[in-house]
């Protein structure tokens, strides 16, 4: 292929030597071959810098780089600094994508020339062993072509779609700002969106057509470890949408502000799961969410999302106990709710 490509596909890939099959096969069933592989081999211990330079001996749309270990961020760094194509897309390597990915997307993006597009993915729950136990459909709460100034008018939609596989994205707009991930490893897919708002997208795309498989559960993922890194850098992420707030002069809009209260409760639970993942005492862990909730900002955010906005039911009883105050309460459940996942 001497063509640039429609959509360039970034894997970052460490210690997922079991899915790099079935992830170079959802690629290769594409309906379209307009596309190419960035695989970002991140120092895996293990066979995947094997696995990925045979493939790419095979295939040539496949691009294979080595690098050090460095996190998930950089290994997208490295997949963006070797990316031609039109878009982007990040790809999971432990998920997958349906053979009309390419295809669908390219005839959503071209007529419109969208600068993002969203669009439907199924949730596929399985168990320590891996087996399926179960799938949840997930389409974008709106649809259609939205011109303008699109991430500002709905900004309380947009905000919470910020998974980074989700979507595809322009990526000469990426380039022109030079828009990057951190190092982080739990909200780098927030803070390179809220980033991304930055760029002005004029063109945004939603449609219900469920393109991707994302897989929760897996042993080993990040969102199931305790990370103490996190724990002096609970709102990163909040922050950073507050600063776009900031400089769009939006801080006052209700809606806005409403949304980022929304942010800042998300965060918060983020850091109670976090919390109640970690070798504490329950002692230690409820002195630990007294100790954050004397932040006024983040009681304010507490006091104005309504509980009718979180969808999690553990979630909206604990943003429930939150507000009455009963921060042992909050961490007990949290710790019961971790437990029956194990």
């Amino acid at each position: 292929m001497t063509a640039k490509p429609k959509i360039t596909f970034i894997l970052p890939i460490y210690k997922v030597e079991a899915y790099l099959p079935r992830a170079f096969d959802s690629l290769l069933r594409q309906t379209s071959p307009d596309w190419e592989a960035i695989l970002v081999d991140d120092g895996s211990p293990d066979n995947c810098g094997r696995l990925c330079d045979e493939i790419a001996a095979k295939d040539s749309r496949f691009k294979v780089v080595h690098q050090k270990n460095g996190g998930i961020g950089l290994a997208r760094n490295a997949g963006l600094d070797a990316a031609t194509g039109d878009y982007v897309h990040f790809y999971d390597p432990d998920d997958e994508i349906t053979p009309e990915f390419v295809e669908t997307v390219t005839a959503a993006a071209q007529p419109c020339g969208a600068d993002v597009v969203y669009f439907a993915y199924t949730e596929r729950y399985v168990d320590g062993a891996g087996n399926e136990t179960g799938t949840r459909l997930i389409t974008p709460p709106m649809t259609g072509v939205y011109t303008g100034e699109p991430f500002k008018e709905h900004f309380d939609v947009l905000t919470t779609l910020y998974y980074a596989w989700s979507k595809v994205v322009r990526r000469s707009l990426i380039e022109e700002h030079h828009v990057r991930f951190n190092q982080k490893k739990l909200v780098e897919d927030g803070i390179f969106y809220a980033r991304y708002f930055r760029c002005s997208p004029r063109v945004i795309c939603l449609i219900d057509t469920p393109l991707y498989r994302y897989t929760m559960g897996r042993g080993g993922s990040a969102i199931g470890s305790f990370h103490p890194e996190r724990m002096g850098d609970d709102f990163t992420l909040s922050q950073t949408i507050e600063s776009v707030l900031r400089e769009w002069g939006l801080l006052e809009s209700p809606m806005h502000f409403e949304t980022l209260c929304y942010c800042y409760v998300r965060d918060l639970q983020l850091s109670i799961k976090n919390i109640s993942l970690s070798p504490m005492s329950m002692s230690e862990r409820t002195g630990w969410l007294k100790n954050i909730m004397r932040d006024e900002k983040l009681r304010k955010a507490v006091r104005t999302v309504p509980l009718s906005r979180i969808l999690s039911r553990n979630d909206k009883i604990k943003l429930l106990l939150l507000k009455l105050r009963l921060c042992r309460a909050v961490m007990v459940l949290s710790g019961m709710n971790n437990r029956k996942r194990a």
